[in-house]
């Protein structure tokens, strides 16, 4: 909600605008957060400057909220099984969805730090792309995933 003052009227004059929701699911893909959950302290800036240069290895080390030593190829592998399992877990919608800068909703569904890599390695720009998988383009700022309502099923 959105309050708006007129100052050209007495204060007391005050007119609150509602913002329509949309229908549809909503996941909040907070990474950092997400993290943060499953550690006593995580360094986003620190996590931020090692995403591009030792993106599997990071990113396993997130998910499994510990570090690890694996080989690069290994690594990738081990952080793209795990994060596609926690994907499939959260039962997305199997559309495109789209990526919002909303705040924390009551209705947003948090995910876990191995979903959230899954959904952010699934974005183009804005869009979600189901079955996508490209962990280099991940970015750790905090986003909701939408998908409207289609049918009634939703």
């Amino acid at each position: 909600m959105t309050e708006l003052h007129n100052m050209s009227v007495p204060s007391r004059t005050r007119l609150t605008i509602k913002r329509s929701g949309l229908d549809g699911r909503r996941f909040r893909v907070d990474l950092a957060r997400a993290i943060a959950a499953g550690r006593a302290r995580v360094n986003i800036d620190r996590l931020r400057r090692q995403l591009p240069r030792d993106g599997a290895a990071c990113l396993l080390s997130a998910v499994e909220g510990r570090s690890t030593s694996s080989p690069r190829h290994d690594a990738a592998t081990r952080v793209h099984a795990r994060c596609m399992k926690a994907l499939d877990e959260l039962n997305l919608p199997d559309r495109f969805g789209f990526f919002v800068r909303d705040p924390d909703a009551p209705g947003d569904a948090p995910v876990s730090a191995a979903a959230a890599v899954a959904i952010l390695a699934a974005r183009s720009g804005p869009l979600y792309v189901p079955g996508r998988f490209e962990p280099s383009l991940i970015t750790i700022e905090p986003v909701t995933l939408f998908f409207p309502c289609v049918d009634d099923h939703d």
